[in-house]
């Protein structure tokens, strides 16, 4: 597998596009420039009050399929 680390800054209201249907992907660049794209579903789990805000790795697979995702205490 494979890691990315990327960083999120996602308000509420950027997340309200995701829950209404409006927006279902995520795109971020890692910290290498790579550009990933990955279900916005999948962020759920760290969703607070003022949105998404941290650094995380995004583990893929060999088809580049997301498999996991991990929040880093920076």
């Amino acid at each position: 597998m494979q890691c990315f680390r990327v960083s999120l800054n996602i308000t509420s209201a950027e997340l309200q596009r995701y829950y209404r249907g409006v927006a279902s992907t995520v795109v971020a660049t890692s910290v290498d420039g790579v550009t990933i794209q990955f279900p916005a579903l999948r962020l759920r789990p760290f969703t607070q009050h003022c949105g998404i805000q941290g650094v995380f790795d995004l583990w893929v697979d060999e088809q580049h399929r997301l498999q996991d995702i991990q929040r880093v205490d920076e």
